[in-house]
């Protein structure tokens, strides 16, 4: 069965939680150096903005200050430019970024929950 708009959701806020919680405390050289680091949450990045890239234009509407289009980009660099992924953009999107984004999907996930959308 396919998956729902909103477990995509409950993806992109998993795998953003946990690239969170990598990243606590890491300085921009511990992620340039640290190649585990970089390739785990270059692979979390990845799973987010398919997930992104997946949800229907109805669900992303409704949700229009999420930065679908900039989670979508992302992947779409990591995946078709692998070879030459610019890792200060990757280091901006999760230091600046990414905070704000797992609030407002916890709120909307929250808010799908009360709905019994999840």
């Amino acid at each position: 069965m396919p998956r729902s708009d909103w477990q995509r959701v409950e993806d992109i806020y998993e795998h953003g939680l946990r690239v969170a919680s990598m990243m606590q405390g890491v300085e921009p050289q511990d992620f340039v150096e640290g190649e585990q680091l970089r390739v785990t949450v270059t692979h979390y990045l990845q799973i987010m903005g398919e997930a992104a890239r997946t949800v229907s234009h109805d669900l992303r509407d409704r949700l229009p200050q999420m930065p679908w289009r900039r989670m979508i980009n992302i992947r779409n660099t990591i995946v078709h430019r692998y070879d030459n992924v610019e890792l200060d953009p990757l280091w901006d999107f999760v230091m600046v970024d990414l905070p704000s984004i797992l609030e407002l999907l916890h709120d909307a996930l929250e808010q799908a929950k009360a709905r019994g959308d999840l």
